[in-house]
C-alpha cells in the first residue's frame, strides 16, 4: 500500500483560479508522482468560502476529501478574543485556526495513517501540533507588516512578532521564493527551511504567429493598476508602429475593465476554466505588475506555456534560477515597445523561446520534486 499524505487548508482547491490554490494542486501532483496518496482537509470557516468552491473541491478529492466546520459559536469568540490579543496594528495570528482541529485530525490519522502532512498558512501553524510524524507548513508568502509593504488593498497582515510565534512551532517550512526562506530563518532559526518555488507542466503549444499580446490575471489592485498602466501608456504607442496589433486579456481582470472605455484593438475574452486556452490565442505574454510579494505565478506559467513573455524586473523576484528565467525584462513604456514589436510574428525567435522554457521548465520541476522527496521520501510502503 501506498504511504498516504494530508493537506490542510482554509482555501479550497477548486476551482483552481488564483495562485495559493494553483501552487496546493501543483504540489500534491508531485506527491502523486512520488507515489504517495494525497488527502485533502479543508477547514471552512463560517462565510469565508462560497458553497460552489466546496462543491467543486469537494467533487475532485472524492473519497480522499475530508471537512472541518468551525461552529458559528466558536468564530464569534475567536473574533472577540482576537480583538482582546491583538497589537495596535496586527491579527492575532491564530484567529482563523479552529480549537477542534488537532483533535479531528489526529482521529483521522488515527483511522487513516498519515507518513506527512502539510499545513498552508501560518495562522493554521496550530494544527502541526497534532500526532502525524512527518510535518510541514507551506507558507504561501510573507505576511509580516504586509499592509505596509505592500500597497493599493487591505491585505491579511501580522506583525513580526506574531509571525515568529506561528513558525517557530515548525520543523519543517516551505517557502516559494529565496528571500522569504532568508526572512523565515530569522524569524525561526531552529527550522528546516526549503524553498520549493511552484512547479509547472510544460504544455507544449504552436507558434500561432499571430499579433496578438496576451494579459492573463485575476481582479487584485495590483493586476489591474499594471495592466491599465499598459493600457494607457504602452499599447498607444505599439499601435502607431503597427495598427494590427491586439491585446487579449483574461481572467477575472475583465469583469472590472468592462467598464471602462476601451480601444478596438483590445479584446475581454474573459475567464478561462483551462489556462492552456488563452494562452493558445497568442505568442507574447505580458506581465507589467511591478510590486507586491510572493512568487509570480502568472509569469510562469506563461512560461510554461512556451511563450515569451515580457515582464517587469519585479518578477525576477523570487524565481528559481533567476539568471536562466527565460523572459524579457522592460521597464518603461518604450522598453516594453522595443521588446514586443520584434517578436510578433517572428517564429524563429518563438521556437528558440520555447525552446528555452521548456529547459528552464524541467530544470525548476526537478530541483522542487527533489525538495518533496528529501523530507518526505518516496510513498511506497516499507
Amino acid at each position: 500500500m501506498k504511504k498516504n499524505i494530508l493537506i490542510v487548508s482554509d482555501q479550497a482547491t477548486h476551482p483552481v483560479i488564483g495562485g495559493n490554490r494553483m501552487c496546493i494542486m501543483q504540489y500534491a501532483e508531485i506527491l502523486r508522482k512520488l507515489n504517495f496518496c494525497v488527502y485533502f482537509l479543508y477547514i471552512e470557516n463560517v462565510g469565508t468560502n462560497a458553497l460552489q468552491d466546496l462543491e467543486s473541491t469537494k467533487l475532485y478529492w472524492g473519497e480522499n476529501f475530508y471537512l472541518y466546520k468551525t461552529s458559528r459559536l466558536q468564530y464569534y469568540i475567536q473574533r472577540i478574543l482576537a480583538r482582546f490579543k491583538r497589537n495596535k496594528n496586527d491579527l492575532y495570528v491564530d484567529i482563523y485556526s479552529p480549537w477542534g482541529a488537532v483533535g479531528y485530525i489526529n482521529k483521522l490519522h488515527a483511522n487513516v495513517g498519515f507518513h506527512g502532512l502539510i499545513v498552508n498558512y501560518v495562522w493554521l501553524s496550530k494544527l502541526l501540533k497534532c500526532d502525524i510524524p512527518v510535518k510541514a507548513l507551506y507558507t504561501h508568502d510573507v505576511f509580516s507588516n504586509r499592509n505596509e509593504r505592500v500597497k493599493g488593498a487591505e491585505w491579511l497582515s501580522f506583525s513580526v512578532a506574531q509571525e515568529e510565534k506561528a513558525l517557530r512551532r515548525c520543523e519543517n517550512i516551505f517557502s516559494i521564493q529565496d528571500e522569504e526562506s532568508l526572512f523565515f530563518s530569522y524569524l525561526s532559526p531552529k527550522s528546516n527551511i526549503v524553498t520549493v518555488y511552484s512547479s509547472f507542466p510544460y504544455i507544449s503549444q504552436p507558434v500561432t504567429k499571430e499579433k496578438n499580446i496576451l494579459f492573463f490575471s485575476g481582479a487584485g489592485s495590483l493586476n489591474l493598476n499594471a495592466i491599465k498602466w499598459f493600457i494607457e501608456e504602452v499599447f498607444p504607442l505599439i499601435l502607431r508602429k503597427d495598427n494590427s496589433i491586439k491585446l487579449f486579456i483574461g481572467g477575472k481582470v475583465c469583469q472590472v475593465l468592462e467598464k471602462f472605455p476601451l480601444h478596438k484593438n483590445i479584446e475581454l475574452k474573459g475567464v478561462f476554466d483551462n489556462p492552456s486556452d488563452f494562452y493558445a490565442l497568442g505568442d507574447v505574454v505580458i506581465n507589467p505588475v511591478s510590486e507586491g510579494s510572493g512568487l509570480k505565478i502568472k509569469t510562469i506559467e506563461a512560461v510554461s506555456h512556451g511563450k515569451a513573455v515580457v515582464v517587469d524586473r519585479h518578477s525576477l523576484k523570487g524565481v528559481y534560477a533567476p539568471d536562466i528565467f527565460p523572459v524579457f525584462l522592460a521597464s518603461s513604456a518604450e522598453q516594453y515597445v522595443n521588446c514586443i514589436i520584434p517578436l510578433l510574428g517572428n517564429e524563429m525567435k518563438l521556437n528558440n523561446v520555447k525552446s528555452s522554457c521548456l529547459s528552464y521548465v524541467q530544470s525548476l520541476n526537478k530541483y522542487i520534486e527533489n525538495q518533496y522527496y528529501k523530507l518526505f521520501g518516496d510513498g511506497k510502503a516499507s
